[in-house]
């Protein structure tokens, strides 16, 4: 789509049939490449529409777009999407609506230097002017000031001779907008970044950053000659107590991440050396399909549970502050995890699947399943675990960072580990995800001949049974299966007794059809081409709004393909 959009006579065929739309729906449901491409179409339209800053900004993109800089572990993706919000960083009421979406504090996030993790030159050029831009509105530098903010623009005033001279202006610029908010100049006194402005050689500046630096330095000395002591408020000692608890809350957060491991390690090992042991006679060639890879699994977290006990027992002996176990972490948290569990989560609904059967009509197997209920050991429990465990560390990390210390090396060391489990989690799923349509694909191709309708990329969206399809002459119920170019509706029309015999009734090629809004409880599927509706209901609501939604989402994708196979045609 990038190579057709280039000139601004393109941008405007493209706003007009709907292309925000389809840019919103790739930005909240696409992945990497498909991601990367809609925030390039952003860049294009503030490139070559006049008021395409404003537009975007009219449009919510600001909440879209700080979403993705919050979730992305793709560092490309990143710095295009902080780059575009940087862009609509001059429109009206920008600075009220970065605060309320979230986008400040993760500007703030970015602030590091030396570069790490997700910082660079890229991420730390935009999030300075767009913190620059929210202080210079005196609401924004009152509602974004905190003590994050200052001890961040402390830490990078130690390295400002490093900095270009448009970051140098964008870093001093901020401290001067900050000194019309009180509780900013207090922070900054806590902080200690007077100091460490009049610490710097102004020699080592560059012309705009030299300048700015000489009205900081005023400020300062005025501010120090008005008071010699800082007087602290009730509400500066509530905030001190509010450290301090943070602080016996990150101690216990740690705490509950090496004693949940180490539970869930030792319930790894009841299924392993009771469960399995006791039901490898009758399962047989079974207990693979329903147990799959987790003993690799206990064998992977022994070694992890016990590194962390002896990480909590080191740090208890030397009574540190705070538990700094990151890089057990960082050496667990590795494609080996990700591996093991990928494999897994393909096999655990089958395997869950074979249980349940084998428990209700094998004698044998529901025997010894009612013996190791009697004792306490749920097979189904020992199944489900694994998929628990994953979503938990992300949990208690995100827990813990809000607790840690800016300035901790293990704070910055946590959020590395919170991003590769993170990306290890996304994975696990997305993995899942194109396992779980795979086999649904293989599936169908067997059910129903779509040999009039070829093609190699198509790919399965969704399924729902007991649809109510009606049009002018009649209403019936089928199945509808949704791929990403065409719908089908289809029915079982063999008996109970007999083989599978799929009939279709009717394919729909996506790109031609739109769906509207829910009716009465009916999705109004609507043909432009012809000016056919026709009404789709299933038996609960919730139903109908998921089979929208799919259509939706099918239809989005199958218009894009089409574009995109299009401008290959006319390349």
């Amino acid at each position: 789509m990038t190579k057709v959009l280039i000139s601004p006579e393109s941008i405007t065929i493209y706003l007009n049939n709907d292309g925000l739309s389809m840019v919103k729906q790739s930005l909240e449901n696409s992945q990497n490449e498909e991601l990367i491409g809609a925030v390039e179409i952003l860049l294009r339209i503030i490139k070559y529409k006049q008021e395409g800053k404003t537009l975007l900004f009219k449009e919510g993109f600001l909440k879209i777009l700080t979403d993705i800089i919050g979730r992305t572990d793709n560092q490309n993706i990143l710095e295009r999407a902080i780059n575009v919000t940087s862009q609509l960083s001059g429109c009206e009421f920008f600075a009220s609506n970065c605060i309320d979406c979230g986008l400040f504090e993760e500007c703030l996030d970015l602030l590091e230097y030396p570069y790490n993790g997700k910082s660079t030159t890229n991420t730390l050029m935009p999030s300075l002017l767009i913190i620059f831009r929210v202080t210079q509105d005196r609401v924004g530098a009152k509602n974004c000031s905190s003590l994050k903010l200052a001890t961040k623009l402390s830490k990078l005033l130690l390295s400002v001779k490093e900095f270009q001279e448009v970051m140098q202006a964008m870093l001093f610029g901020i401290i001067t907008n900050l000194f019309s908010n009180d509780q900013a100049r207090k922070e900054m006194i806590l902080t200690k970044i007077d100091k460490v402005v009049l610490q710097i050689n102004p020699i080592e500046l560059q012309p705009k950053g030299k300048s700015l630096w000489v009205v900081c330095v005023k400020t300062f000395n005025e501010m120090k000659k008005q008071t010699q002591e800082i007087e602290y408020t009730p509400i500066d000692i509530q905030r001190m107590a509010e450290y301090n608890s943070k602080k016996t809350k990150a101690r216990q957060i740690t705490e509950e991440f090496i004693q949940t491991e180490t539970n869930y390690t030792n319930q790894m090992n009841i299924c392993c050396r009771i469960v399995i042991k006791r039901l490898d006679n009758v399962l047989k060639e079974n207990l693979s399909i329903i147990f799959g890879n987790i003993i690799d699994i206990e064998k992977y977290h022994h070694k992890f549970s016990n590194e962390l006990e002896k990480c909590l027992s080191l740090c208890n002996e030397e009574k540190l502050e705070f538990i700094s176990f990151s890089d057990i972490l960082l050496k667990y948290f590795t494609p080996s995890m990700l591996d093991l569990y990928c494999k897994y989560a393909n096999n655990v609904d089958i395997g869950m699947a074979k249980f349940n059967e084998l428990s209700r009509t094998d004698v044998d197997v529901g025997c010894i399943v009612k013996e190791l209920s009697s004792k306490g050991h749920y097979v189904p429990s020992f199944l489900i675990q694994p998929i628990q465990r994953i979503p938990r560390y992300v949990l208690l990390l995100e827990s813990l960072i809000k607790c840690l210390p800016e300035y901790l090396d293990e704070a910055k060391k946590i959020k590395t580990c919170l991003n590769k489990i993170r990306s290890i989690a996304n994975e696990i799923n997305e993995n899942k995800r194109r396992f779980e349509n795979k086999t649904a694909m293989n599936l169908w191709n067997k059910r129903i001949d779509l040999s009039d309708y070829p093609n190699q990329q198509r790919d399965y969206f969704a399924e729902m049974g007991q649809v109510l399809v009606s049009d002018k002459k009649n209403a019936t119920v089928w199945t509808m299966v949704i791929f990403s170019d065409i719908a089908v509706l289809t029915r079982n029309t063999a008996k109970s007794s007999e083989k599978e015999k799929w009939k279709i009734k009717e394919v729909y090629a996506l790109c031609d059809w739109k769906v509207l809004e829910i009716v009465n409880e009916k999705i109004q599927f609507f043909k432009p081409s012809s000016n056919t509706t026709i009404e789709i209901t299933c038996n609960k609501l919730k139903d109908t709004e998921f089979l929208s939604e799919q259509l939706r989402k099918a239809i989005n994708t199958a218009k894009q393909n089409k574009m995109k196979r299009t401008s290959i045609t006319n390349i």
